[in-house]
């Protein structure tokens, strides 16, 4: 019991004190929250692709304003994660894929699909931490047809654009397609937010095959920085990347039937690569903590204060 000369306000502050207790136990319940991700994973005709193995690796941890931190894997590459709509996360997708594939990065969790062609996160592990993530599905064979999984990034949990709500039990269906199979595939380098003189003289892309450095290839501005392969092996899945990305550009590697881009864009001035402009770390607004009551709660117990006292002028004339 709380006790003071005044018992008007100590009365009113223990109710105060309650609802803060209440409201903070509230926010700490939701902090703690599982995150779930199922992965649904079936044809256009929605036919289940079972028997797939899927990976799932934790990218970045996030900041209130959606900024990006890449986590100790993925700092060395180059890739603008701060860019939260559709077409920037899946091409980021696209890139960090293959530079996955190339480097051996082990996956934070692992898990195959079952006869209905789901799988759900976390499996091998206990929890999974908030942030953003990738996820990538090996290749499948079904009645003669190879198939292959768009790799995806996902924000986990995420933030309901309708109701505002954290989401934290995702759920994800990565589109599938037949692999291409080509004996030519070509690559172009694209050059944004920069001028010629500005450039380096030349670039090095990699082609991978099945995850392996196939060839290396130097762009220059001799060859229009451009190299086609020919008479490549089939029954391969093939992916494009860039060897070093130059100091001051992000990279990104799109893909168009047998033809990459490889496109390295200039970084804004006060942004660094892969993270947010002049930000290293953040508190994870995945986690639910809520912190609209305080300011509330701090006005609210300034008026139970004021209201005491008047009270207590009051009783005393």
């Amino acid at each position: 019991m709380i006790k003071t000369k005044y018992p008007v306000i100590g009365s009113l502050f223990g109710i105060f004190l309650c609802l803060l207790l209440v409201l903070t136990a509230s926010a700490s319940v939701r902090a703690a929250d599982p995150v779930t991700c199922a992965v649904h994973y079936r044809l256009v005709d929605g036919t289940a692709l079972s028997d797939t193995a899927f990976h799932l690796y934790r990218v970045a941890s996030v900041g209130d304003d959606l900024s990006c931190t890449p986590t100790k894997e993925f700092q060395k590459y180059a890739v603008d994660l701060d860019d939260p709509d559709g077409a920037g996360l899946k091409a980021a997708a696209e890139t960090l894929s293959a530079y996955v594939a190339r480097d051996h990065i082990a996956p934070l969790d692992r898990g195959v699909t079952d006869a209905t062609g789901v799988v759900v996160f976390p499996k091998t592990v206990s929890s999974l931490e908030s942030g953003l993530y990738l996820l990538l599905g090996d290749s499948v064979t079904v009645h003669g047809v190879t198939y292959t999984a768009e790799p995806v990034l996902l924000f986990l949990p995420y933030q309901d654009e309708t109701d505002g709500l954290w989401v934290y039990d995702v759920t994800v269906a990565p589109k599938s397609a037949p692999r291409i199979d080509s004996d030519t595939l070509s690559v172009v380098k694209i050059w944004k937010g920069d001028s010629a003189s500005s450039r380096p003289e030349s670039i090095e892309v990699q082609l991978l095959k099945d995850g392996e450095i196939y060839d290396t290839v130097k762009l220059t501005k001799s060859n229009s920085w451009r190299h086609t392969w020919k008479d490549l092996p089939g029954g391969c899945d093939w992916q494009v990347t860039e060897k070093a990305v130059p100091d001051d550009y992000t990279v990104v590697v799109g893909r168009e039937q047998a033809s990459f881009s490889v496109t390295n864009t200039l970084i804004s001035v006060g942004k660094n690569p892969g993270g947010s402009a002049g930000s290293s770390s953040g508190k994870l607004p995945q986690t639910g903590m809520v912190w609209w009551p305080i300011p509330i709660l701090a006005g609210f117990g300034l008026l139970l204060f004021l209201f005491g006292w008047l009270r207590h002028r009051k009783s005393e004339e």
